[in-house]
């Protein structure tokens, strides 16, 4: 989908919304994130870190829509409620390595 072309119909172009509406109280618009982390000060003054901008693709064909987050890697998984990393069976070595450099930057 992100090549411009839409993988079930093979239609192009498709569209790509860069940042998804997000309307909370007082139908305020903010941009849909996974992850926000701040202090009560830092979010009164807008200086919140924001992670995980959710994007979208839609084909304009079909209709087909994919959902694709934005640098996923800066996600602080460890610190979001009910989110944990999934390995493959396969991927021991990947994992230990991920863990010791989570480890070392712990410290």
């Amino acid at each position: 989908m992100k090549s411009g072309r839409c993988p079930k119909c093979a239609a192009t172009p498709v569209v790509h919304l860069k940042w998804v509406p997000d309307r909370g109280d007082g139908e305020i618009e903010h941009e849909m994130l996974l992850f926000r982390k701040a202090t009560v000060l830092q979010a009164l003054m807008g200086k919140e870190e924001k992670y995980g901008l959710l994007q979208l693709y839609i084909c304009q064909s079909c209709g087909f829509t994919e959902w694709y987050t934005a640098d996923p890697r800066r996600l602080p998984v460890h610190e979001m409620e009910d989110a944990e990393l999934v390995w493959a069976d396969d991927a021991a070595e990947e994992r230990e390595a991920y863990e010791t450099l989570r480890d070392i930057h712990k410290r």
